[in-house]
């Protein structure tokens, strides 16, 4: 904001800066504000705008059949006349983009009109590698132009990775014992991307869910005993793993994150996890002002990192983001306690069912009212729906809470518990090295 403005208008306008005289500049969709300010200096600057097609308005494939629906669309959009109801998915299979989320579709349709432009500029000027013919650039961007995306564009949406944003990653090590824990990472860290990152996790969740057969409905035969396990079998369990840099103000990013989590959520209680969230926790990050963690090779991470024990830590901030989320409206009645529970692990026995809460690993048994130090703060409310983690939680370190989170999945094996990274990409490229699955 300091450098590129304080509007969308002030914003635009900065980046508009790239724009040159008679060069192409692809824009995906815009606010009207915003893309007011981009048509303003096209003009003034002599550049041609150009917005791409939808990713749904690709097909793949050559046969007569779909380049027929492609001419159709072609000429449709060309007219200005809604595509609604001619796209590829009436006769084609969904095109593939290797990062979900819809955002990440858009990202990927420009990202294909701006390849198949570079390869016909530069594929008439012989200025394509070597290992590539410039007329055989030339054909390709035509036919991607002409909207059929060729095998190259398709394997390249399909398999391309984006590690930090829209990434989902199985523990491995929570599965090993019994548990089921999966990460959702997402660096957003503005309030629009708050509420992408909202849909984007909310939908996987979902999808999760509904692959594993959720729902609350009983058998044919009516046997509540039956149906009752076959309830157990469908819980899910969401976790919100939270931390912004100090120049965010968490009163902004986390009641956006919120409200698009409750807008996201599917109302229908077959499918929806109640409540949206079952726990919240903050944590300070250990890379951060400057400081990065060292990129590991995979050899150096042989055994999973463990809650080791670290400097005592200034948790004030993370205590701010607490207050600030508990602040706001929440489906899950609270109540006004105020706990510490320490950090150090206490094994415990997993059993196949859980008929009685275990002493979740990662955390000490027991709470002590009051406040402490080298320990977990907490509040919330007095029924907490995973083990070992209240409603809302500050965790002294990233570790910590990272044994807590698989403690949480271990000690009871019928809930599949999803935990959303986010806030701050040092929050989740920490995480990624955490996890033995570093960035770079």
């Amino acid at each position: 904001m300091e450098l590129l403005g304080d509007t969308l208008q002030k914003i635009a306008r900065e980046k508009a800066g790239i724009m040159k005289p008679g060069t192409p500049v692809l824009v995906a969709p815009q606010e009207p504000e915003a893309m007011d300010a981009l048509k303003e200096v096209a003009a003034r600057v002599g550049a041609h705008l150009v917005q791409p097609p939808r990713l749904e308005l690709y097909h793949l494939g050559s046969s007569a059949t779909t380049a027929g629906i492609v001419t159709t669309r072609l000429r449709l959009q060309q007219q200005g006349t809604s595509t609604n109801g001619t796209t590829a998915k009436d006769s084609d299979p969904e095109v593939v983009v290797g990062i979900g989320g819809e955002h990440m579709r858009v990202n990927a349709a420009l990202a294909v009109a701006l390849a198949a432009e570079w390869e016909a500029q530069y594929g008439a000027t012989a200025a394509t590698p070597s290992a590539v013919e410039p007329a055989v650039a030339a054909a390709r961007a035509a036919t991607v132009r002409s909207l059929a995306l060729t095998p190259e564009y398709a394997t390249g949406l399909r398999t391309v990775r984006w590690p930090g944003r829209s990434q989902v990653l199985h523990d491995d090590v929570a599965a090993t014992q019994g548990g089921r824990l999966t990460f959702y990472l997402d660096g957003a860290h503005t309030p629009e991307s708050m509420a992408v990152c909202a849909a984007w996790f909310t939908g996987e969740v979902q999808a999760a869910e509904k692959a594993a057969g959720g729902g609350g409905e009983g058998n044919a035969d009516g046997d509540a005993q039956h149906s009752h396990r076959r309830r157990r079998r469908r819980r899910h369990a969401a976790v919100l793993l939270f931390n912004c840099m100090k120049e965010r103000d968490p009163a902004v990013l986390l009641p956006a994150l919120a409200g698009a989590l409750s807008a996201a959520r599917q109302t229908d209680s077959q499918l929806g996890f109640e409540p949206p969230l079952a726990a919240a926790v903050f944590t300070p990050m250990l890379s951060g002002n400057g400081v990065l963690l060292p990129s590991y090779d995979g050899k150096q991470l042989q055994q999973p990192q463990s809650a080791t024990v670290v400097p005592s830590t200034d948790l004030t901030w993370q205590f701010r983001m607490r207050n600030v989320w508990d602040s706001l409206p929440h489906p899950q009645p609270r109540s006004n306690t105020t706990a510490v529970v320490a950090a150090a692990v206490a094994e415990a026995p997993v059993a196949a069912t859980v008929a009685k809460p275990p002493v979740a690993r990662g955390l000490r048994a027991g709470v002590t009212v009051g406040s402490g130090t080298g320990g977990w703060s907490v509040s919330g409310c007095d029924s907490v729906r995973l083990y070992g983690l209240p409603y809302s939680s500050v965790g002294e370190s990233l570790p910590a809470v990272l044994e807590a989170l698989r403690a949480a999945a271990v000690a009871d094996p019928w809930v599949h518990v999803h935990v959303l990274v986010t806030g701050s990409l040092y929050l989740v490229g920490d995480m990624l090295r955490l996890l033995n699955k570093p960035p770079l």
